[in-house]
């Protein structure tokens, strides 16, 4: 999806380590939360997301990567 910018709209799904322990009230919130940012690409959506997560994040755990066929028709050619 395009952003106000007209940049593409990334979202993460990011982990939250200290509630993947078994605590007792891991129950009562996630243990992942969801940001999205506006960036030109793909790559440096990651590098702005770098600037404000802790840990270094990369791709090679990523299950899903979902593009919308607006993007796809839209930037095919790049």
């Amino acid at each position: 999806m395009f952003g106000e910018n007209n940049d593409l709209k990334i979202s993460f799904q990011l982990s939250i380590p200290s509630k993947n322990s078994s605590d007792s009230d891991s129950s009562s919130s996630p243990d992942t939360v969801i940001d999205s940012i506006e960036s030109s690409s793909v790559e440096s959506g990651i590098s702005l997301a770098n600037s404000f997560v802790s840990k270094k994040l990369n791709l090679s755990h990523c299950k899903v990567l979902v593009i919308s066929e607006e993007i796809a028709c839209e930037r095919r050619n790049f």
